[in-house]
């Protein structure tokens, strides 16, 4: 029930935010394909959608909606062994970040409200797992990005980012790079 109040609040104050925001003349919308490691853990993709408005010369406001995974390694200890199994947790996030455009780079700080969605056993091991969840199921974190805009013609971008984005809860951090495609959108 708190989760989901709190998602419902998140979702209205980042449509309040894009109606605040849709009358300034420079918006981007885009598609975000990024690899992240946590944890000492391999790279794992995901992907999001991204809405960027630019307010003035040097200041807009980046906001999407972003698909990942995190590889959780497990272990039960019984008399006759040990055995491991592997679950992949899967999270819906949507960051909103402040965004300092310079000539040559663009700094983003924000936060990020991320929610589990569901989960799936990564391996074929000796434990099959039953049910598996998460509490709580959202969880609240920073992101730092630091991106390069380059021309493709006047409407398409592309945007390489590194970027970083550890939460508060989990004590989990996230980085890796990112590559956006920008399209955009005419000026009224």
């Amino acid at each position: 029930m708190k989760s989901a109040r709190t998602l419902i609040i998140c979702l209205l104050m980042q449509a309040g935010a894009s109606h605040l925001l849709c009358a300034q003349p420079q918006t981007l919308v885009g598609l975000n394909l990024t690899t992240e490691r946590s944890s000492g853990r391999d790279l794992i993709p995901g992907i999001g959608l991204t809405v960027d408005r630019q307010l003035s010369r040097h200041s807009g406001i980046s906001s999407g909606l972003y698909y990942r995974t995190f590889l959780r390694g497990w272990y039960a200890q019984t008399p006759v062994g040990l055995y491991t199994f592997t679950v992949s947790e899967r999270f819906l996030y949507l960051p909103l970040t402040y965004t300092y455009y310079t000539r040559w780079v663009h700094l983003a700080a924000g936060l990020t409200f991320e929610h589990y969605t569901g989960w799936r056993q990564r391996d074929d091991g000796t434990v099959t797992v039953q049910s598996y969840s998460m509490d709580p199921v959202y969880t609240l974190g920073l992101l730092l990005k630091v991106s390069r805009q380059i021309a493709l013609s006047r409407q398409l971008c592309l945007e390489p980012e590194l970027r970083f984005n550890p939460l508060f809860s989990e004590y989990r951090s996230y980085w890796g790079i990112g590559l956006q495609l920008k399209y955009r959108l005419p000026g009224r």
